[in-house]
């Protein structure tokens, strides 16, 4: 074969290589489900219906910089507005954004409008009992008398630990005081407020020994089939966080772990 006839084949390799890299690069590009300007998700920063006022600002910093620590980890953009709570599902139904934060629970009937991620700060309530508690008495309850506030938590309670004793109280201060006096074994507290008082006012005298008993508490929603590249981001990051260590770290900056 003539050198030039085995110059041309070279050449024309050579071309092709450089097209088929050029037509890769376009497919890769193009065809990515992740916007190149990133997610925009909205919040509404007084988080309802979620009733604690002195939490707030401390929920609002926590998500702030969850989100940055995430868009980090995974190498996306994820952009925060805040909306007000009642036009906050108005604005994702409309696509002003991709996501919203939301207390909204996956119900079947929710599960039809919106995809949904993984908790990612918990709110159901939590077992408190006395810091000499020991593991036996706080895994078991057997026979315990214990605080609730709702007759919802009493049939959480009797479903999960059939055999403790049910005490109706309407002032989490008071079952508290009871708690650490020793005049009930324990108290079924929402997990945010149970943190605020056993890493204050009962500092070295209270405890949480569970657990959330529930799945409740703030996630990140899309509209179903829209976004689930965004929901898939979310949970792989925020589960990178935990593995870590860094989310922990994170959530007992912003005061909202035990």
């Amino acid at each position: 074969m003539s050198k030039s006839i085995t110059q041309f084949f070279k050449n024309s390799r050579q071309k092709l290589c450089v097209v088929c890299s050029f037509v890769a690069l376009f497919c890769i590009t193009s065809c990515s489900s992740v916007p190149s300007t990133g997610y925009t998700i909205a919040l509404d920063p007084s988080w309802f219906p979620l009733d604690m006022p002195q939490k707030e600002p401390y929920i609002l910093a926590f998500t702030k910089e969850l989100l940055q620590k995430i868009g980090e980890k995974k190498g996306v953009h994820l952009n925060r507005i805040t909306v007000s709570w009642d036009n906050l599902l108005e604005g994702l139904n409309k696509k002003d954004y991709q996501g919203v934060f939301s207390m909204m629970e996956p119900y079947l009937f929710n599960l039809e409008k919106y995809d949904f991620s993984d908790v990612y700060l918990q709110t159901g309530p939590v077992v408190v009992m006395r810091e000499a508690a020991t593991k036996s008495e706080a895994k078991k309850l057997y026979e315990k008398e214990i605080a609730v506030f709702s007759a919802n938590q009493e049939n959480l309670l009797m479903q999960m630990y059939p055999d403790s004793i049910v005490r109706m109280y309407d002032s989490i201060p008071k079952a508290l005081m009871d708690v650490a006096t020793g005049v009930l074994d324990g108290a079924l507290v929402e997990h945010l407020d149970a943190v605020s008082y056993v890493t204050d006012v009962y500092s070295s005298q209270l405890k949480i020994v569970s657990k959330p008993l529930t799945d409740e508490g703030i996630k990140l929603l899309t509209l179903a089939n829209e976004n689930k590249e965004l929901v898939k981001i979310f949970n792989e990051g925020l589960h990178d966080l935990v593995r870590d260590g860094d989310y922990k770290d994170l959530a007992k900056k912003w005061h909202l772990a035990y």
